[in-house]
């Protein structure tokens, strides 16, 4: 007779083995739940570190993050441009990539083959540092050009395409705190982990320089420099084209032009970056010296503004502005301003049609 029809107490072990033999096919699906959890953590083998457990969901591409996780909306775009490249390559390619990468079964250990054709957004997020650089390194292998009359892809251009990627992932990272406390503060460009990576760059980058020196081809999008010379006859340029709408008694089109002429100007002696930089300069960041002179000392945020390692901004030097023909356009908005107005160099004109 069994202890339970004897009333005798029974282990917690026993409890536990008399009812998986009463219900088998609930504790076969719970140890099938249990395989496919420790699935999460396909790819860790023997030695690496320890993966976490992440669920299952799918950071495929095609969807924008929130502005707040990236510096700019540039850098949103080419996070999400690139991170959709990647995708689509493991789709397409894995069936040749795998073979590959289990030709390192001290990295890759065998047993996790089937898991590797995952997408690879999944696969990214289910294996260590060093894992990750090998895959890199594959798809780095790869990189050509998509434009039919350009050999090859520079160094440069190879870097920008994984460091969007790593933004990407480091967004996604971020987004639960069990993956960004796993894997940390990394960067490709310095970790030990991803010299892999580094090293496959550097040899395809020198490899295709001989194989293709001196055949590559200019894109026609790609902007040029434009000398200083060129830069004083475009302002001198525009000055005329005012002075025009001044004599046609075309006071719109001859405040447009004006705010033309300084935003050319303010770009070429104070070095100002990207619309919004110049559309946050402020009245008071211009100080008067003399009819020749003026000072520049810019406000508002900037590109180059960076925090130090004592937690400090670098602050940027003085600009000056010299000669009365490139003062006097700023002068005119400084000077003929309606009181009270706001603190912006420029703004939209009222209806009173202020200058």
């Amino acid at each position: 007779m069994n202890n339970t029809n004897l009333g005798t107490e029974r282990s917690f072990e026993e409890f536990k083995a008399d009812k998986k033999r009463k219900w088998q096919e609930f504790f076969s699906s719970s140890s099938e739940d249990s395989q496919s959890d420790n699935d999460n953590s396909f790819l860790v083998g023997t030695g690496s570190q320890n993966c976490v457990n992440l669920p299952r969901k799918n950071f495929s591409a095609g969807k924008l993050d929130n502005d707040e996780n990236y510096k700019s909306s540039s850098s949103k775009k080419g996070a999400c441009q690139h991170w959709n490249r990647l995708c689509l390559w493991w789709d397409a390619n894995k069936s040749a990539a795998i073979p590959e990468l289990l030709n390192l079964p001290d990295i890759f250990p065998h047993t996790c083959s089937s898991q590797l054709t995952k997408p690879i957004s999944e696969v990214m997020f289910r294996t260590t540092h060093l894992q990750r650089a090998h895959l890199l390194s594959t798809y780095a292998k790869t990189l050509m050009p998509k434009k039919e009359n350009l050999t090859h892809l520079s160094g440069n251009s190879i870097k920008n395409y994984i460091d969007a990627i790593a933004r990407k992932m480091r967004v996604i990272e971020n987004q639960k705190l069990t993956t960004s406390s796993f894997y940390g503060n990394w960067s490709w460009s310095t970790d030990n982990q991803y010299q892999i990576l580094r090293d496959t760059i550097s040899k395809k980058v020198s490899k295709e320089d001989k194989q293709f020196r001196g055949k590559k081809e200019k894109s026609q999008n790609l902007s040029d420099s434009i000398t200083s010379r060129s830069w004083r006859v475009l302002i001198k340029k525009t000055l005329e084209k005012r002075d025009r709408f001044q004599e046609l008694g075309d006071l719109p089109s001859f405040i447009k032009t004006n705010a033309s002429v300084c935003v050319h100007i303010i770009t070429y002696f104070c070095g100002c970056r990207a619309q919004q930089e110049v559309a946050d300069i402020c009245a008071f960041d211009f100080t008067d010296l003399s009819p020749n002179l003026i000072r520049f000392d810019q406000s508002g945020d900037s590109k180059t503004r960076k925090l130090t390692s004592n937690y400090t901004f670098v602050e940027r030097e003085s600009c000056f502005i010299f000669g009365q023909i490139y003062w006097n356009p700023l002068r005119m908005f400084l000077n003929k301003r309606p009181p009270n107005t706001i603190d912006h160099f420029f703004f939209v004109c009222s209806s009173q049609r202020t200058v």
